[in-house]
């Protein structure tokens, strides 16, 4: 996990604690998610060509997903 995150994202990252995994299936996949709360070094954050985009986020937003709302409040991320 820490390999690929500081691949994917350049963030080194400490006290990782894994919070949860969730299972979600659409008509053409099916995708297995696991959760992590991290502390991490810098958050500067560089995405190699495997991503577009990221965002931070300190609490469960009206603007997300229902499905991340649903998973971040199942993995209790924020508690």
């Amino acid at each position: 996990m820490l390999r690929k995150l500081k691949k994917e994202t350049e963030l080194t990252a400490t006290n990782i604690e894994k919070k949860g995994v969730m299972s979600h299936f659409y008509s053409q996949a099916h995708f297995i998610t696991t959760f992590f709360r991290a502390d991490v070094v810098d958050k500067k954050v560089k995405l190699n060509d495997e991503h577009r985009d990221y965002k931070w986020i300190s609490k469960i937003e009206d603007d997300l997903h229902p499905y991340v709302k649903y998973m971040i409040k199942e993995s209790e991320i924020f508690t």
